[in-house]
């Protein structure tokens, strides 16, 4: 049962990661192409992109329960649960931030 606890941690710990790199990536790579064609960004995206570094507590947030919950037998499974719920919510705004960006790319062009 233990061994069965930490996979599952360790999946959750692996899986929050995600959720932290893709709001890098907007900033990083779709914003500059957009203020090289002197366009604004959408209101999502450009809301995301000043607050991205958030999605980095996810990942922290997850390392600390799986310390603090070091003794309890539910210790993966209650990881894991935080870090797919995060997951879902943080990519799932950074994932309509990136395709608002996308979308607008063609007629920048």
């Amino acid at each position: 049962m233990e061994r069965r606890q930490t996979l599952l941690a360790n999946v959750g710990l692996i899986g929050s990661i995600p959720a932290a790199i893709l709001p890098w990536v907007l900033h990083a790579y779709l914003a500059p192409i957009h203020a090289s064609a002197e366009a604004e960004l959408p209101t999502l995206t450009a809301f995301w992109m000043n607050y991205w570094p958030a999605s980095l507590l996810l990942p922290a947030l997850v390392a600390f329960l799986w310390w603090r919950f070091r003794g309890h037998p539910m210790r993966g499974t209650i990881t894991a649960a935080v870090s797919v719920m995060g997951a879902m919510l943080v990519d799932g705004l950074g994932v309509i931030a990136v395709w608002l960006a996308v979308l607008r790319l063609p007629a920048l062009v």
